[in-house]
């Protein structure tokens, strides 16, 4: 029996109460980088300058994108539907963002991160990376107890 799997069993909830988080995190952050993505525009910019690095687009389209993208993984959550590849990419981004941060993490000239965008208020990137690594311990802990079906619904009544 797995970790994933007692919690399951003893807290009935757990999943409901894990997928609400997430798709209130990612919701959070993606509507807040609509609002104000300058910060993490800058963060980009900086990393990419350090890399001499450019992107085929430019910053702030790929920070709209981005948005979209945790917007629409967060309504999935939240709505319970298609939650093993929303998990899925999550997890993608997820390690993508804590990849970069934790690469960022030596340079004190590092701007803030700016992933919440105008909710970010000045977290440090410390505190970005704990919280992505929280999330993708979350993610995994209730991988496995999901139904292997492509569309799962979880009843939120």
């Amino acid at each position: 029996m797995n970790f994933a799997h007692i919690i399951s069993q003893r807290f009935p909830s757990a999943l409901r109460s894990i997928c609400v988080l997430l798709g209130a995190i990612l919701l959070v952050s993606g509507v807040g980088k609509l609002i104000d993505a300058s910060a993490a525009v800058r963060f980009l910019e900086y990393l990419l300058s350090t890399m001499n690095k450019t992107l085929p687009i430019a910053p702030q389209t790929l920070m709209v994108g981005l948005s979209v993208l945790e917007i629409a993984l967060g309504v999935a959550f939240l709505a319970g539907r298609f939650l093993k590849p929303a998990m899925f990419l999550t997890s993608v981004l997820l390690g993508a963002f804590t990849v970069t941060l934790a690469g960022a993490m030596g340079d004190n000239s590092v701007p803030i991160c700016g992933c919440s965008g105008a909710f970010d208020f000045g977290m440090p990137l410390e505190m970005a990376l704990v919280r992505n690594i929280v999330l993708m311990v979350m993610i995994t802990c209730v991988w496995k107890q999901l139904p292997s079906e492509r569309q799962v619904r979880i009843p939120f009544v």
